[in-house]
C-alpha cells in the first residue's frame, strides 16, 4: 500500500502527515448548509486506548459543542465498516459510531465531507458515559 500511496503523490517524498496517513482529510466547510444530519451515539467508550490512556478519560476532557474527527477505518470485505471518533484537543480515541451509523456514513463517504459534534454527554449514577453526536453531511464541492 506504500507504493501506491508514493504513486499517487506523484512519487514526491515528503512524509505523510499524521491525518494522511489515517486517511483523514480535514476539508474546510465555510458557510455551508447540511444537506442530512445523523444523530448517534458513541460506543466502546469503556475500551483502553492503545497507548493505555482510557477513553473514558479522553471523554472527561472534551465538552459539548466540541467538533471532532471521524476516520473510516480499512476492514476486510466482509466485516461491516467502522468509524473511529478522535478528539483534536487531546488526539485521542473516543470509540466507534454506532453500527448502523457507521454502515450509512461508509456508504456516503464518497460524496459527502462530514461534520461532527458533541451534542451530549450523560453519566449515569453507575459512572458509565453516554456520548451523543450530530453528524451533519455536506455535498463535495468540485
Amino acid at each position: 500500500m506504500a507504493l501506491i500511496d508514493w504513486l499517487l503523490r506523484g512519487g514526491r517524498r515528503r512524509p505523510l502527515t499524521e491525518a494522511e496517513k489515517r486517511g483523514m482529510e480535514v476539508v474546510p466547510l465555510a458557510d455551508r448548509t447540511p444537506d442530512k444530519t445523523v444523530r448517534t451515539i458513541l460506543t466502546h467508550v469503556d475500551e483502553v486506548n492503545h497507548d493505555g490512556r482510557p477513553r473514558q478519560l479522553e471523554i472527561a476532557e472534551c465538552e459539548i459543542g466540541d467538533e471532532l474527527i471521524l476516520a473510516i477505518e480499512p476492514r476486510p470485505s466482509m466485516r461491516p465498516v467502522a468509524v473511529s471518533v478522535w478528539s483534536p484537543r487531546t488526539g485521542g480515541q473516543l470509540g466507534y459510531v454506532a453500527v448502523d451509523a457507521a454502515a450509512y456514513l461508509g456508504i456516503n463517504a464518497k460524496r459527502y465531507d462530514f461534520r461532527s459534534t458533541i451534542v451530549g454527554i450523560d453519566r449515569d449514577d453507575d459512572g458509565k458515559t453516554t456520548v451523543s453526536l450530530l453528524v451533519e453531511l455536506f455535498a463535495k464541492q468540485r
